[in-house]
């Protein structure tokens, strides 16, 4: 949840409107530090002012008692009210459309700068989006990898793969060294269950893959080999339904939820000995420009 989800939510629980300043056109330090999901005892300012060597410059709003960024191209100043609900029709990063409402703002005033100029991204499926969401990913992803790490010791490598590519969903790899058939299920089962720092996992998790420790978590073709090359039965996936959604996931019915999916593409114990890849040692160091450079040299 972020920050501002949190203040919405205390002042439309007492029945308080809540005074907001938008502040379009500021420096990229800020824009970055804005998109970062933070913990809650750091401040945005602060990073922003780190990232770029010196304060931000802060001024009070015109009617209210926030403080704004000085250097902003325009600060368009409201009160959120609560008690009054429009269409919001926005497009999210994963390429479909965000929740449908939100509250009404009240507009109190307008700052802005001599010949200012508006800025906004193109929301959406879009790269500019993207790559900003992507700093507010990359903190969700760090978080479910950290929380699945603290519960699950077994892992030896896990990546949280979230990322338009795929939806609004993420989808995890985890790699181990098993001792057992039942292993990677299990684990599998334990990883939907955990916290996962920002968000339960299987709010926001749609599959999660358990890979053995010679494939690499963190190349997406490697896994998808190791899927279809070392999978033979149907016991292997696990289907789970009905699970709650966060609010991005725009396929999730009502009360229901939707599926969650669990694979095992680890190699079974009896078929390991068949089922080893065939690698030459040293061979990704050698590269054919070093043996070419010479010849020329020569």
């Amino acid at each position: 949840m972020s920050d501002l989800r949190t203040f919405y939510q205390h002042a439309e629980k007492h029945g308080e409107s809540m005074p907001i300043a938008l502040a379009i056109g500021v420096e990229p330090a800020l824009q970055m530090a804005a998109a970062c999901k933070l913990p809650a005892h750091l401040s945005e300012l602060d990073l922003a002012g780190a990232l770029q060597g010196k304060p931000i410059d802060l001024v009070k709003c015109e009617t209210s008692d926030l403080l704004v960024p000085a250097n902003a191209e325009m600060i368009i100043e409201g009160r959120v009210d609560f008690s009054r609900k429009i269409e919001n029709t926005l497009g999210e990063f994963a390429g479909q459309y965000g929740p449908e409402t939100a509250p009404v703002t009240e507009i109190t005033a307008i700052t802005h700068r001599k010949d200012a100029m508006f800025y906004s991204i193109l929301a959406g499926k879009n790269p500019e989006h993207n790559t900003l969401g992507s700093m507010a990913t990359f903190a969700i992803q760090r978080a479910l990898a950290g929380a699945l790490r603290k519960v699950l010791p077994q892992i030896r490598d896990i990546n949280v793969y979230l990322d338009p590519t795929f939806g609004a969903m993420a989808h995890i790899v985890i790699s181990i060294s098993k001792r057992s058939d039942a292993e990677p299920m299990a684990l599998i089962e334990a990883a939907f269950k955990a916290a996962g720092g920002f968000f339960p996992v299987s709010h926001i998790t749609k599959r999660i893959v358990v890979v053995d420790d010679d494939i690499n978590v963190h190349d997406l073709n490697d896994v998808e080999w190791a899927i279809w090359s070392r999978v033979a039965e149907a016991s292997k996936f696990r289907v789970i339904p009905n699970v709650e959604s966060w609010e991005l996931e725009r396929c999730a019915k009502e009360g229901r939820g939707s599926l969650r999916v669990g694979i095992d593409a680890t190699m079974d114990m009896e078929d390991r000995e068949k089922l080893q890849r065939p690698i030459i040692p040293g061979a990704a160091k050698i590269k054919l420009a070093d043996y070419l450079n010479k010849k020329s040299a020569a």
